[in-house]
């Protein structure tokens, strides 16, 4: 058999990202893209044009809370930089999160952990905010971040769910896990948390993705080019979130509710995965 040449990797990135929304239109309907991308943020913008006392009656009072505001104070933002500043990093991570799904057909698990970030993510987040900043002087907590977060900690599963499907054969839920424990080695280490146990979990994170894609066809799933670039983008985004959601914020930033969001979306997913591994089990 003759020896065959690898292809030349595309460098271009403008034909890179037109093959990544190629195949994510064609594998996708208008209504998931609709729901993927317009829905939260269509929340979002209504709850922001509400009359302001409507607004300010949600908002979370850390010292006297109410069950609506442990909801409601998600989707209430300070002003209208807050809330733009929320719409663009969820259609960033979105700009990921959907194509990675698409291209593994997990649309379905999408929709439903979004389902869970939308009813339980957000009281987790007011609950931890209450316990973690109720002595420190803060009053109130608003802001749609802490669910954000949690679709941060939903993306290493989809890019593994990715990897597995079209790149290589790995086991998808010790590579997320695995990713997570790099991220929040990271995020711990930002924070100045320098200690063994941190290095150590990053450590074991490693030997995690290891074992993730020990003794399996690594290179027989090896497809077209932006499969890999996407894999790649997406590495980078989640690589940068420890510094976007706990280093480069602004004063009076409730990293708290980030740091809940980002493992309460982790865990949820990491749920929604487990029990649809166990159901397939029982089924077959």
């Amino acid at each position: 058999m003759a020896h065959q040449t690898p292809p030349t990797p595309d460098s271009n990135p403008g034909r890179v990202f037109r093959s990544i929304v190629t195949a994510t239109i064609t594998g996708s309907t208008p209504a998931q893209r609709a729901l993927a991308f317009g829905f939260i943020p269509t929340i979002l913008l209504f709850v922001g044009a509400l009359p302001l006392h409507q607004q300010q009656q949600w908002v979370l009072n850390l010292n006297d809370p109410t069950v609506v505001q442990l909801y409601l104070s998600n989707f209430v933002h300070g002003d209208i930089p807050h809330l733009a500043n929320n719409i663009l990093s969820y259609l960033l991570l979105m700009l990921f999160i959907f194509p990675l799904a698409v291209s593994a057909g997990k649309q379905r698990i999408l929709r439903i952990v979004s389902i869970l970030f939308l009813t339980i993510l957000p009281l987790l987040v007011s609950v931890y905010s209450i316990a973690t900043l109720g002595d420190m002087g803060a009053e109130t907590v608003v802001g749609f971040s802490g669910v954000i977060a949690g679709y941060a900690g939903a993306l290493p599963f989809f890019i593994a769910y990715h990897v597995n499907e079209k790149v290589a054969d790995i086991g998808v839920e010790i590579a997320g896990t695995s990713l997570m424990g790099l991220e929040l080695g990271a995020v711990l280490w930002l924070a100045g948390l320098r200690r063994w146990s941190v290095v150590l979990l990053a450590v074991l994170s490693v030997v995690g993705l290891g074992f993730a894609g020990y003794d399996r066809q690594v290179v027989a799933k090896i497809g077209r080019e932006y499969e890999v670039h996407l894999v790649v983008y997406a590495l980078i985004l989640f690589a940068a979130v420890p510094v976007t959601l706990f280093v480069g914020v602004d004063a009076g930033t409730n990293v708290y509710g980030h740091l809940i969001g980002l493992i309460g979306g982790f865990l949820l997913m990491l749920g929604v995965l487990l029990t649809r591994r166990v159901a397939i089990q029982i089924i077959t």
